[in-house]
């Protein structure tokens, strides 16, 4: 009997050891699109211990920015993939949407950093998505898995039923989490774009949703000066930057890192992850939700006025007990035109239930 069981194990030890998924090398040599074999999955700790990480079925918290005190700065790096940036790929109208020269200038400069994940990138550059997770320097965040708008107009994404909403970003979090490294539960919307139903929509996961105060306008710029420019003109301490790491659609982002980097350092600011930004005494911004009565469309000079609070312990509320009129339309800023806008006016758009309009709709 006991030479029964000990025969079972060692066949046991010897099965796992033949199945063993390879460990991604971590090199500059070019990357491959694809990968037959699933990654390693990495020991990481439970989703509850977690940055970011919520009770699940409370209603999740939407944070702008960190505290104002100190000198970090959370650079944030989103990596978008919809089934029509795959075609474009497959077809070989866009050579990459993965930016291997900027995450080099990250570990060459030890430059720490979260990067948002959509899941579709992930599949199409599992190699890219090894080494990040391998780096300790970075956090992986999620993007959603198939980066489609969770309202009706977000630059033209298409609109994720509100019934899948849930499941797009649960398998994201799969996707993403059998990488290991620094995993989080922090979870961005696509194109920012999200109402107080896509939200709550997302409470059974336990997340924290994170948009940003600094919007580079990477992926509209036409050359890099604009992207440096619009981030040391709004950073401040606490400071959430939004950049992209997607090449063919943001392809100034690698030039205009440097300068970024070297102006954050003249002002005595310090790039840092989300984790060290977003601690437990953190400052984030009011989220509040007035019933619009009609699409206004009106200017107005800088970012729209919230209400800041001071959160020394955020305990999140459970969704059946959140003030019903909480969860109503609130105004967005269109982020497309403030790279646009020297003056730094920018149109707002209020809408019924609408998210945020898309690039056209601003007029500076």
């Amino acid at each position: 009997m006991c030479c029964s069981v000990v025969a079972v194990l060692a066949l046991a030890v010897r099965t796992a050891a033949g199945h063993a998924a390879p460990v991604a090398a971590h090199t500059s040599t070019p990357i491959r699109t694809a990968s037959p074999s699933q990654p390693s999955p990495v020991p990481s700790p439970s989703p509850s211990r977690l940055p970011g990480a919520t009770p699940p079925g409370t209603l999740p918290s939407v944070v702008d920015h960190g505290p104002r005190t100190g000198n970090k700065v959370a650079l944030t790096f989103d990596t978008n993939m919809t089934d029509a940036m795959l075609h474009n790929l497959d077809t070989g109208k866009v050579r990459s949407y993965a930016n291997v020269g900027l995450v080099e200038l990250l570990v060459q400069r030890h430059i720490p950093a979260t990067i948002f994940l959509a899941g579709k990138w992930v599949q199409r550059y599992p190699e890219l998505t090894a080494r990040l997770a391998a780096n300790p320097l970075f956090e992986l965040a999620n993007h959603s898995f198939a980066h489609l708008g969770f309202t009706s107009r977000c630059y033209g994404l298409g609109q994720l039923p509100a019934g899948q909403m849930t499941a797009d970003v649960a398998r994201a979090f799969t996707v993403i989490g059998q990488y290991g490294g620094r995993q989080t539960r922090y979870f961005r919307f696509p194109g920012l774009c999200h109402d107080p139903a896509a939200v709550a929509g997302l409470a059974p996961l336990g997340l924290t949703v994170v948009d940003g105060d600094v919007i580079s306008g990477d992926p509209f710029a036409t050359s890099s000066q604009p992207i440096v420019e619009a981030v040391l003109r709004a950073v401040r301490p606490g400071s959430i930057v939004i950049l992209h790491l997607t090449e063919d659609n943001a392809r100034f982002t690698a030039a205009a890192l440097p300068p970024i980097l070297d102006g954050l350092k003249q002002r005595g600011l310090v790039p840092a992850t989300l984790s060290e930004v977003l601690r437990r005494d953190m400052w984030s911004r009011g989220r509040p939700h007035p019933q619009p009565t009609g699409p206004e469309l009106h200017l107005a000079t800088g970012p729209a006025p919230l209400p800041v609070h001071k959160n020394s312990d955020p305990s999140p509320v459970p969704v059946e007990a959140a003030d019903p009129d909480s969860r109503r339309c609130q105004a967005r800023t269109n982020p497309a035109t403030i790279s646009r806008c020297g003056s730094g006016r920018t149109a707002r758009a209020r809408l019924p239930c609408g998210g945020w309009r898309g690039p056209a709709a601003g007029r500076c």
